[in-house]
């Protein structure tokens, strides 16, 4: 569990530093490929400091959820890596599933978080993340219309119409 510690210590400097650091993503991104059998810790050890961030720090959390699960996605994507969330062991396939059951957590705490860094209507950093998200949503809902989108995309509507997040509505629907 060396990889987990190691992860976790780089994970704290990347969302804490000032700006985010290419190296310091890219060596995140190394470790977490190589444990991916340990999706579940790595998921956990991500929302775990993501939730205890201050609000100025959110947002780098974020971008390291969206590099891992790029990677990982690329990684299913090139080797073609299935996954069943039941399985003892991770690889990347179950990994995004499990990043996929935090998602709401995730835009929960955005949405409702105290920072001018995190606010939708003063970042257009978070409001490109939100655009790219739901962009994704609906390339799987049309590419893969059996696959387990269909919450994601909802929850996504929930948070326009809930929200002042009307700039997103366009590209939602």
């Amino acid at each position: 569990m060396a990889f987990l510690d190691e992860f976790e210590s780089i994970l704290k400097e990347v969302v804490h530093a000032k700006r985010l650091s290419a190296s310091k993503m890219t060596k995140l991104t190394e470790i977490a490929l190589k444990s991916m059998q340990h999706d579940t810790q790595i998921v956990s050890i991500l929302y775990r400091s993501h939730k205890s961030l201050p609000p100025a720090a959110k947002v780098s959390s974020l971008y390291v959820f969206d590099a891992l699960s790029r990677a990982a996605r690329s990684q299913v994507n090139k080797q073609g890596i299935t996954g069943d969330i039941n399985s003892p062991k991770g690889n990347s396939a179950t990994f995004l599933l499990k990043v996929e059951g935090v998602l709401e957590g995730l835009f929960q705490d955005m949405v409702t978080t105290g920072s001018p860094e995190a606010k939708v209507s003063k970042s257009p950093l978070l409001t490109d993340y939100l655009l790219h998200v739901a962009a994704v949503a609906l390339y799987e809902l049309r590419e893969r219309p059996n696959n387990c989108c269909h919450h994601l995309l909802a929850l996504l509507i929930w948070l326009v119409s809930s929200r002042d997040l009307t700039c997103l509505v366009p590209v939602i629907w």
